[in-house]
Parts: structure tokens; C-alpha cells; sequence
């Protein structure tokens, strides 16, 4: 992929024929027209704007930025007053892994997409249960289905028939779900080889199953692999459906992703204002997928360090989401609260604070004050109080 950018310019210079501008030039003052609660852009508390945010992608180059390793570190003060509370609150730290509600882990139901003779009227919800008492031995029996299907599907339509190559895709689909990537790569190779003969390298079966080969490319590690093939998946679908199909935009996203994994974070920036532009001129500002991307963009200036670009891209999302979704919305929370993280890792706790408690009233009201996410945003406002000395205000935070 290190020769991209001589293929095709993410970065293209050149105005477009919309009403939008280039995103590339000044991803900031582009912002400006998106919809806001207030109808227009707003000055941060400290009285900036949004002003040419990125003009030529020449981001000063930073160290990588852990976000988990970045929470604040707690400034002890030596009181007397404040010794009984402060040993409260870090007694309730340490206990705060075990009080943690548990993340449920849901298997993806390969089958239900793929209907086959022998598995049409498999009882899906009995096997999430017996998967979450015995995961190996469901995901044997799995295996054990698809290879009877596939053999009885072989026996009766041959090698390269295309109903074969839907159960090899599915039969990869479950040792990529397995981490055994070295055979799911060679099942979903397979599978694009008959796809290919049978339905043509133009096929939308085709195109998607390549997708599929790219997806386990990457989560095996072959990150060059995985953007190789993104790439051509692209470029085809562009030469079927124009260069602004939504489709083309949403594997760009899929390149971004894969160049963030790899530490290629300014490509990754470039990589999604490219994407963003399509989303806005074809789908208009108010689609998903436009904030989404957004928060991306924002997300990576925080990795990189550079917080004033994600903080002033954050609070036009935060507009955006709350214009098209609703301020009580969770997307809207979880956008305070990636807001909140910028200005947390700017030392800005002020800020942070308040967009802290604005996300946690939102979680509160959605999910009630026991949820994960309420609770999970009550310990960060905690964090913020004990950063700053204010022990007693952390003890209420952490303790109730």
C-alpha cells in the first residue's frame, strides 16, 4: 500500500462540482455547514473557532498516544483533612474491576444468513445457550454440520458449484470466528475461485466474498494483504457503480481501519476526509454514516496527540448528532464523551467535567443510573475529581 498514493490521490486537491468543499483543504470551516442545534458554529468556551483545521494534512508529527494509558494519573496531595476519604476512594479503585458489569461476547450466526437443506431448521437461540456453556464443543459441532453439508452438497452438485462454495465461505466464516485464520483463508480463497468461474470477477457474490477474504486477512495480521485486496474491491466497485457510490466510500473506511491498525495514522486521516466527502455529497449531511466518520477522524487527532483539532471537530458532532438524533440520544452521549476525552487528555478538566456529567444524565435517563455505561462515565467523572484533589466529591462519585 506504500505506493497508494501514486495509484490515486487520497488527498485530491480538486474543488468539487457540489456544494461542498474540498474536505482535505479545511476539514473545519467544511464543518460549518453542517446542521446544528443553533443552526451555525458555535466558539468554544474559550472563545475559538473552527478555522482551518487541517489545511494540508502536514499533521506535526507526535508521539503515539495511548488512550488507555492516558488517563489521568492522580495528583496526591498530602492532607490530613483529606488522608480518611482519599484511602476510601482508592480501596474502591481496586475494587472496581470486580464490581464492573461483565461485557456480554455474542457469537456472529453464520447459518441464519446461509440456508442450507440440513441446517434450515436449526434452533438458533438453544444453540447460543449451550455455545455460552461449552463454547469449543458447539463450535465442533458447527464444523461437523458444514462439512456434511458440504459433502452432500459435492455429491449431489459437484466441486465448483456455487451452492459448495456458499457453504465453504460459511465453513471459513467459523474458523476465522475460531482464530484458525492459516484454513479459514484457504476455505475463503476457495470460495472466491468459484464465485470467480462461475459467476464472473464483476459479480456482486463475487466482489462480497472477496470482501469476506480481506476481512480475515486482517484480523490474521496480513494488514498489506488485507489493503491489497480492499483496494481492488474499490476500484471494482467504482468501475460498476461510479466513483461516488456509497458502497466505494464504505470500503475506503475499511482501508482507514486497517491503516490505523498499522500506526499509519495521517494516511488513515486522509483515507476517511476522502471517505466523508463521498457521504456528503451523495447521502447529505445528516446520514449516519457522516457523523460516524467524523468521529473517526476525531478519534485518530486524539491518538496522535493532537487534541485541539479532535475537541473543535467533537463539538460540531456533538451539534450534528443532536440536530438529526435528538440531544437525549446515545450517540449524542457517546460523543460528549469522546469530547470529554480530548479535553481530559488536554488536561482541560473543566471542560471534560461538563461534557462528562452531560453524557452521564443522558446514559442515566436511557439506560438508568445501574447501567454499564452510566456507571463506566460515573468512574471517569470520579477519575477527574481525584485528579484534582477533590477527594470527597470523588468518594460521593465512586461510592454513591
Amino acid at each position: 500500500y506504500d505506493g497508494a498514493e501514486e495509484r490515486e490521490d487520497i488527498d485530491n486537491d480538486s474543488t468539487s462540482s457540489g456544494s461542498v468543499s474540498t474536505l482535505g483543504r479545511g476539514l473545519g470551516d467544511d464543518l460549518k455547514s453542517l446542521p446544528s442545534v443553533h443552526g451555525g458554529i458555535l466558539p468554544g468556551d474559550d472563545g475559538t473557532t473552527l478555522e482551518d483545521l487541517d489545511n494540508d494534512f502536514s499533521t506535526p508529527t507526535t508521539p503515539k498516544f495511548d488512550r488507555k494509558s492516558s488517563r489521568l494519573s492522580t495528583r496526591t496531595k498530602e492532607s490530613t483533612k483529606n488522608e480518611s476519604v482519599e484511602s476510601l476512594v482508592e480501596k474502591k479503585i481496586k475494587n472496581l474491576k470486580s464490581e464492573r458489569p461483565t461485557r456480554e461476547i455474542k457469537s456472529i450466526p453464520y447459518l441464519r444468513r446461509k440456508v442450507f437443506p440440513m441446517t434450515a431448521g436449526k434452533d438458533y437461540g438453544e444453540e447460543k445457550e449451550e455455545q455460552e456453556r461449552d463454547p469449543d464443543s458447539i463450535l465442533e459441532t458447527r464444523r461437523q454440520l458444514l462439512v456434511h453439508e458440504l459433502r452432500h452438497a459435492i455429491s449431489s452438485y459437484g466441486r465448483f458449484d456455487v451452492r459448495c462454495a456458499n457453504i465453504t465461505a460459511a465453513l471459513g466464516d467459523l474458523y476465522d470466528e475460531n482464530r484458525e485464520y492459516k484454513q479459514a483463508l484457504r476455505l475463503h480463497k476457495d470460495a472466491v475461485s468459484v464465485y470467480s468461474i462461475k459467476l464472473g470477477d464483476n459479480h456482486q457474490t463475487t466482489l462480497d466474498a472477496k470482501l469476506r477474504f480481506g476481512q480475515v486477512q486482517e484480523n490474521s495480521g496480513d494488514f498489506d494483504g488485507a489493503i491489497n485486496t480492499y483496494f481492488y474491491v474499490m476500484n471494482m466497485t467504482k468501475a460498476l457503480k461510479g466513483e461516488k457510490d456509497p458502497a466505494a466510500a464504505e470500503i475506503t473506511t475499511r482501508i482507514a481501519g486497517t491503516l490505523r491498525k498499522k500506526g499509519k495514522y495521517e494516511m488513515a486521516i486522509k483515507t476517511l476526509k476522502r471517505a466523508l466527502k463521498t457521504y456528503r455529497e451523495v447521502l447529505g449531511d445528516t446520514h449516519p454514516n457522516v457523523s460516524t466518520t467524523v468521529d473517526s477522524i476525531a478519534s485518530l487527532y486524539i491518538t496522535i496527540g493532537d487534541f485541539a483539532k479532535a475537541s473543535a471537530i467533537l463539538e460540531e458532532v456533538v451539534k450534528l448528532k443532536a440536530a438529526t438524533m435528538g440531544m437525549t440520544s446515545k450517540e449524542v452521549a457517546a460523543s460528549l464523551s469522546e469530547l470529554a476525552t480530548s479535553y481530559e487528555c488536554a488536561e482541560q478538566y473543566s471542560k471534560a467535567m461538563k461534557n462528562l456529567k452531560k453524557a452521564y444524565k443522558i446514559y442515566a435517563d436511557i439506560v438508568g443510573e445501574s447501567g454499564e455505561k452510566s456507571i463506566l462515565t460515573l468512574e471517569r467523572i470520579a477519575l477527574i475529581y481525584q485528579a484534582t484533589g477533590q477527594f470527597k466529591k470523588a468518594a460521593i462519585a465512586y461510592l454513591g
